[in-house]
């Protein structure tokens, strides 16, 4: 496990990796039982975005990975600028809320939150496909119905 630590931490995307989880170590108890704190709202904010900001660091480092073949660089790296949109618009929203003091909604901001899911649509669809033997098949259309009946179970 230490050697596996001190392996990861030796490439950047280990090294935002562990920034990543630390900031929602720290964060998520603070939003639990914070409530009563001083810019809770622009505190979150801030937060976020630096949460998202570090996502797409790690997401680009890893897709310019050079024996990564171009075909997946180039959806990872369409993932990145997917979540960067939607670091945009968090930023935005911040903007808007802690800033300006005003309701966000409906603003720019939105517009970037939107652009997130077909950028990452695209991102998707530039992944090659996976190979497709019948066993392979079998495989994936029961980790499919396991998934959804887990989440039926939840709406449920």
């Amino acid at each position: 496990m230490k050697t596996a630590l001190a392996a990861s931490l030796r490439h950047p995307s280990g090294r935002i990796g562990v920034a990543l989880t630390a900031v929602l170590l720290l964060f998520v108890p603070w939003a639990v039982w914070g409530a009563g704190l001083p810019h809770r709202t622009a505190t979150a904010n801030i937060v976020w975005v630096a949460y998202d900001l570090l996502t797409v660091i790690a997401i680009w480092i890893a897709s310019c990975h050079p024996r990564m073949p171009r075909r997946i660089a180039l959806a990872w790296k369409a993932v990145a600028l997917a979540q960067l949109a939607y670091a945009g618009g968090d930023a935005l929203w911040g903007y808007y809320e802690s800033i300006l003091g005003i309701d966000p909604w409906p603003s720019f901001a939105d517009a970037l939150y939107l652009l997130f899911y077909p950028l990452t649509l695209a991102g998707g669809l530039m992944f090659p496909p996976a190979p497709q033997g019948r066993t392979d098949r079998t495989k994936f259309g029961l980790d499919a119905a396991t998934v959804l009946i887990g989440g039926w179970m939840v709406v449920w």
